[in-house]
């Protein structure tokens, strides 16, 4: 620091303290990053030793105590700082998660760069660095860049598919899947193109600002279906047809029929659901939706999660909106845009930034909300958190979270613990609204799993339609057998599944 540099005016005291907890706030963020892929392990830690040997934080606080400290050629020195700081914790992040394929020559060159601009900020500011803060670059390339760049290449290759999905999301995991399922069993996985005159269009009112229709088969008026307009993102839908049509044999998901086109529109066909979700159902059927029903349906739920589980799928999206109530008042799970396989749901971070909206975050575990943990897995006890919030509002018939307008006020009410309570008048069983808290309890290993949910709403249904104080000896047997089988979570139909085979093709690979 130079003694002739004079105190600027022009930047105000504050403007230093400002900046020296941003950089405080960048160091904390890249000691935080996780690091997945093991081959950058040496080069991410040397670097991430280097920044925390520094001990920015205790050198800049001594300076701040020096009046003379506080001059413009400073203040442009931190200002320096903290884009070096920031370009180290956007390299750390992009090897450290194998965000692009790595090259070797790239990564050195890069190091080197930012490592000699926070070497001369340091220098600038005058920070006295510690006596073994020295390191080897060129063993340090040696081993872990060097070695072996081809070896490095290959397991980038064979990991690549998990990369490709945290990158690309859903669509290009299914896409993948389909041609390996193409190369095995091309019949039985293909999209089934329906021919658009056998069907009419109905005068019913379309919902979801035009773009679902309600159709039935010319032959047929008794078949009807959901067209659902999908010109804009045809190939999005095309690529889901690999799960959609797995499944078709659950009787609370909502079924998937194929697509069709109307010259340059495009629709899926699915199956139609005469009382539209469940959100809109309880709020105009308010006088049918008694506790039996709020019971059943709730079954009928968990019956569509438990098959998901069963042939390895998530969700990724279970709200009111999502659930769709036919004509017999059954529920069944619907919109699987964010769907993906046990195997492809793996990270969050900016795929779920981008999905993220204020219905959907009513539903949303507090760990997906946590900007400390972008990278966090979604897993079963994302799905059982969602579905505990929806129990509380099939019990309660109201919106999660209704006065909440704004995601950072909502977020924080759920990071803080806050959770919705049961109503004192509410008639649901205790069974029921005990396992609606347990499911939505802060810890995720704390929560139920998907099988318990589903056996606990079946005890609550058994004994809300079992008389009190009845028992009939001769009837017992198949009263058992009748409610085994209800127990019994729903499993795919066919044997050798589609899903089982593109798993094994998977595994071999």
């Amino acid at each position: 620091m130079s003694q002739q540099s004079q105190y600027h005016p022009d930047v105000e005291i504050a403007e230093f303290y400002s900046s020296k907890d941003e950089i405080e706030n960048i160091l904390k963020e890249i000691t935080d990053i996780p690091i997945i892929v093991k081959q950058n392990i040496g080069i991410c830690n040397a670097l991430k030793k280097r920044v925390c040997d520094a001990n920015l934080t205790t050198a800049i606080n001594i300076k701040v105590q020096e009046q003379e400290f506080f001059n413009n050629q400073n203040y442009q020195c931190l200002q320096t700082l903290i884009l070096a700081t920031r370009r180290i914790k956007t390299f750390i992040k992009e090897i450290s998660q194998m965000i692009t394929l790595p090259q070797p020559k790239s990564i050195e060159e890069t190091y080197k760069a930012i490592y000699r601009d926070f070497e001369n900020c340091l220098i600038s500011l005058e920070i006295k660095l510690p006596d073994n803060y020295e390191v080897d670059l060129e063993e340090l390339f040696k081993n872990h860049l060097r070695a072996d760049p081809e070896k490095l290449i290959k397991r980038f290759e064979e990991f690549g598919d998990d990369v490709r999905d945290l990158q690309d999301g859903f669509s290009s995991m299914v896409l993948q899947l389909s041609e390996l399922n193409e190369k095995t069993d091309r019949a039985s996985n293909k999209t089934q193109l329906l021919k658009f005159s056998d069907f009419k269009e109905t005068a019913k009112e379309p919902r979801k600002g035009g773009r679902v229709t309600k159709w039935v088969d010319v032959k047929n008026r008794c078949r009807e279906f959901a067209f659902k307009d999908i010109s804009e993102n045809k190939y999005v839908i095309q690529n889901q047809v690999t799960i959609l049509n797995e499944l078709h044999d659950c009787q609370n998901i909502i079924k998937f029929y194929g697509i069709t086109c109307d010259g340059n529109k495009w629709y899926s066909v699915m199956e139609w659901a005469e009382y539209g979700n469940l959100r809109e159902f309880y709020t105009t059927r308010k006088n049918l939706f008694d506790i039996r029903l709020k019971l059943r349906m709730s079954l009928d739920i968990a019956r569509g999660l438990s098959f998901l589980r069963s042939v390895e799928i998530l969700h990724r999206d279970i709200r009111a909106e999502n659930i769709l109530v036919t004509l017999n008042d059954t529920a069944k799970l619907a919109n699987f845009q964010l769907c993906r396989t046990l195997r492809a749901a793996t990270f969050t971070s900016p795929e779920f930034g981008r999905n993220k909206n204020l219905e959907r975050v009513r539903y949303c575990a507090p760990e997906l909300l946590s900007e400390r943990l972008p990278y966090l897995r979604y897993d079963y006890n994302c799905e059982v958190y969602s579905f505990g919030i929806l129990l509380w509002e099939i019990a309660e018939e109201k919106t999660p979270y209704r006065y909440c307008v704004d995601i950072p006020r909502l977020t924080s009410l759920v990071s803080e613990k806050y959770r919705e309570s049961f109503s004192e008048n509410n008639m649901i069983p205790e069974k029921f609204k005990n396992l609606s808290i347990n499911a939505v309890n802060h810890d995720p290993e704390s929560r139920p799993n998907v099988t318990t949910m589903f056996e606990v709403l079946c005890d609550c249904f058994e004994s809300f339609e079992r008389p009190p104080h009845t028992h009939t000896p001769s009837n017992s047997a198949s009263n058992s057998s009748q409610n085994n089988q209800n127990r019994t979570p729903p499993e795919p139909t066919r044997k050798n599944s589609l899903m089982q085979k593109i798993r094994m093709k998977i595994s071999k690979k």
